[in-house]
Protein backbone atom coordinates (compact mmCIF):
# COMPACT_ATOMS: atom_id res chain seq x y z
CA UNK A 1 0.00 0.00 0.00
CA UNK A 2 1.28 3.45 -0.87
CA UNK A 3 0.82 5.79 2.07
CA UNK A 4 1.68 9.39 2.83
CA UNK A 5 3.16 9.71 6.32
CA UNK A 6 1.55 11.55 9.21
CA UNK A 7 4.47 13.98 9.08
CA UNK A 8 3.58 15.04 5.53
CA UNK A 9 -0.15 15.17 6.21
CA UNK A 10 0.39 17.38 9.27
CA UNK A 11 2.80 19.62 7.35
CA UNK A 12 0.25 20.16 4.60
CA UNK A 13 -2.50 20.99 7.12
CA UNK A 14 -0.31 23.61 8.80
CA UNK A 15 0.94 25.03 5.50
CA UNK A 16 -2.59 25.33 4.14
CA UNK A 17 -3.70 27.17 7.27
CA UNK A 18 -0.83 29.59 6.79
CA UNK A 19 -1.61 30.03 3.08
CA UNK A 20 -5.34 30.54 3.68
CA UNK A 21 -4.86 33.22 6.32
CA UNK A 22 -4.30 36.42 4.39
CA UNK A 23 -4.65 38.42 7.60
CA UNK A 24 -1.44 36.99 9.06
CA UNK A 25 2.10 36.88 7.82
CA UNK A 26 3.81 35.36 10.87
CA UNK A 27 2.70 32.18 12.65
CA UNK A 28 3.73 30.79 16.02
CA UNK A 29 3.97 27.03 16.33
CA UNK A 30 1.83 27.14 19.48
CA UNK A 31 -1.05 28.55 17.43
CA UNK A 32 -0.69 26.08 14.58
CA UNK A 33 -0.35 23.27 17.09
CA UNK A 34 -3.60 24.28 18.83
CA UNK A 35 -5.53 24.90 15.62
CA UNK A 36 -4.46 21.68 13.95
CA UNK A 37 -4.38 19.52 17.09
CA UNK A 38 -0.78 18.50 16.43
CA UNK A 39 1.85 18.09 19.12
CA UNK A 40 4.03 21.21 19.27
CA UNK A 41 7.19 19.11 19.49
CA UNK A 42 6.21 17.14 16.40
CA UNK A 43 5.39 20.36 14.56
CA UNK A 44 8.81 21.78 15.56
CA UNK A 45 10.49 18.80 13.92
CA UNK A 46 8.37 19.18 10.78
CA UNK A 47 9.02 22.91 10.51
CA UNK A 48 12.77 22.42 10.98
CA UNK A 49 12.73 20.21 7.88
CA UNK A 50 10.49 22.62 5.96
CA UNK A 51 12.82 25.49 6.84
CA UNK A 52 15.88 23.52 5.73
CA UNK A 53 14.20 23.03 2.34
CA UNK A 54 13.17 26.72 2.10
CA UNK A 55 9.47 25.93 2.20
CA UNK A 56 9.03 28.17 5.25
CA UNK A 57 11.21 30.89 6.74
CA UNK A 58 11.50 31.99 10.34
CA UNK A 59 12.08 35.06 12.42
CA UNK A 60 13.51 34.67 15.91
CA UNK A 61 12.78 36.69 18.99
CA UNK A 62 9.79 37.67 21.09
CA UNK A 63 7.65 38.42 18.04
CA UNK A 64 9.14 35.61 16.00
CA UNK A 65 7.53 32.76 14.16
CA UNK A 66 7.33 31.12 10.78
CA UNK A 67 6.20 32.59 7.51
CA UNK A 68 5.74 31.49 3.93
CA UNK A 69 7.86 32.84 1.09
CA UNK A 70 6.33 35.55 -1.07
CA UNK A 71 5.57 33.28 -4.01
CA UNK A 72 3.67 30.32 -2.59
CA UNK A 73 2.87 29.19 -6.13
CA UNK A 74 6.38 27.69 -6.13
CA UNK A 75 5.55 25.41 -3.18
CA UNK A 76 4.16 22.30 -4.81
CA UNK A 77 2.90 19.24 -3.01
CA UNK A 78 5.81 17.38 -4.61
CA UNK A 79 8.29 19.78 -3.00
CA UNK A 80 6.67 19.32 0.43
CA UNK A 81 6.42 15.55 0.09
CA UNK A 82 10.02 15.12 -1.11
CA UNK A 83 11.33 17.41 1.66
CA UNK A 84 9.70 15.22 4.29
CA UNK A 85 9.73 11.77 2.70
CA UNK A 86 12.52 11.78 0.12
CA UNK A 87 12.20 11.23 -3.60
CA UNK A 88 8.97 9.68 -4.85
CA UNK A 89 9.62 6.08 -5.86
CA UNK A 90 6.64 3.75 -5.72
CA UNK A 91 8.83 0.64 -6.03
CA UNK A 92 12.37 0.18 -4.78
CA UNK A 93 13.86 -0.29 -8.25
CA UNK A 94 12.89 3.29 -9.21
CA UNK A 95 14.93 4.68 -6.35
CA UNK A 96 18.43 5.43 -7.68
CA UNK A 97 19.93 4.14 -4.43
CA UNK A 98 18.58 0.65 -5.11
CA UNK A 99 20.09 -0.69 -8.28
CA UNK A 100 18.10 -3.67 -9.48
CA UNK A 101 19.86 -6.21 -11.63
CA UNK A 102 16.57 -6.96 -13.40
CA UNK A 103 15.79 -3.40 -14.53
CA UNK A 104 17.07 -3.99 -18.08
CA UNK A 105 14.70 -6.90 -18.73
CA UNK A 106 11.90 -6.44 -16.18
CA UNK A 107 8.55 -6.38 -18.00
CA UNK A 108 6.90 -4.35 -15.20
CA UNK A 109 9.57 -1.63 -14.95
CA UNK A 110 7.99 0.56 -17.64
CA UNK A 111 4.60 0.39 -15.95
CA UNK A 112 6.04 1.35 -12.55
CA UNK A 113 8.03 4.16 -14.14
CA UNK A 114 4.93 5.50 -15.94
CA UNK A 115 2.86 5.37 -12.76
CA UNK A 116 5.63 7.00 -10.71
CA UNK A 117 5.93 9.81 -13.27
CA UNK A 118 2.15 10.37 -13.26
CA UNK A 119 2.09 10.65 -9.45
CA UNK A 120 5.00 13.10 -9.48
CA UNK A 121 3.33 15.20 -12.20
CA UNK A 122 0.07 15.40 -10.24
CA UNK A 123 1.90 16.42 -7.06
CA UNK A 124 4.03 18.96 -8.96
CA UNK A 125 0.88 20.46 -10.47
CA UNK A 126 -0.69 21.26 -7.08
CA UNK A 127 0.72 24.24 -5.20
CA UNK A 128 -0.15 26.13 -2.01
CA UNK A 129 -1.41 29.21 -3.85
CA UNK A 130 -3.92 27.29 -5.97
CA UNK A 131 -5.00 25.00 -3.14
CA UNK A 132 -5.50 27.86 -0.67
CA UNK A 133 -7.66 29.68 -3.24
CA UNK A 134 -10.14 26.78 -3.42
CA UNK A 135 -13.35 27.67 -1.63
CA UNK A 136 -13.75 24.22 -0.05
CA UNK A 137 -10.26 24.39 1.49
CA UNK A 138 -10.78 27.99 2.66
CA UNK A 139 -14.06 26.99 4.37
CA UNK A 140 -12.32 24.15 6.20
CA UNK A 141 -9.51 26.46 7.32
CA UNK A 142 -12.11 28.93 8.61
CA UNK A 143 -13.90 26.14 10.45
CA UNK A 144 -10.68 25.03 12.16
CA UNK A 145 -9.99 28.62 13.25
CA UNK A 146 -13.52 29.19 14.55
CA UNK A 147 -13.33 25.99 16.63
CA UNK A 148 -9.94 27.00 18.02
CA UNK A 149 -11.36 30.30 19.30
CA UNK A 150 -13.94 28.55 21.48
CA UNK A 151 -12.59 27.73 24.96
CA UNK A 152 -14.25 24.30 25.06
CA UNK A 153 -12.59 23.28 21.81
CA UNK A 154 -9.06 23.95 23.05
CA UNK A 155 -6.87 21.01 23.93
CA UNK A 156 -5.66 20.63 27.47
CA UNK A 157 -1.91 20.34 27.86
Amino acid sequence: MIKISTKTRYALRALLEMACRNDRKLFRLEELSDHQNISRKYLENIFAILKKHHIVHSRVGKNGGFYLPTNIKEISLLKVLEALEGKVAIVHCLDSRNECERVAFCPANGIWNELNTAIKNILAGKNLKDLSAKEKIRRKCSYVLSRAKRPSARRRR
